[in-house]
């Protein structure tokens, strides 16, 4: 009983790890992307990297330290 239950487990895992096999092969793109497409999908991704500094470059003046602490606007309302 065992001894079938541990032969089909090994068969079926033999069975997984062959369909699983891949052979990749590096070969020249068989459409070349035209320069218009490079250019854009380039800038795109320059463009994106710098979404983060720019956020807080321009909220910079907001910014004092503290996460919970609010702004000094808020903080000269109160004077």
């Amino acid at each position: 009983m065992i001894g079938r239950v541990l032969t089909r487990g090994l068969t079926a895992r033999n069975a997984i790890q062959k369909s699983q096999l891949r052979t990749i092969v590096s070969l020249p793109p068989q459409k070349r992307a035209s320069f218009t497409t490079k250019l854009l999908l380039g800038g795109a991704m320059c463009g994106s990297s710098l979404i983060i500094p720019a956020y807080v470059i321009a909220n910079l003046k907001h910014y004092n330290g503290s996460i919970n602490a609010p702004p000094e606007e808020e903080l000269e309302d109160e004077e």
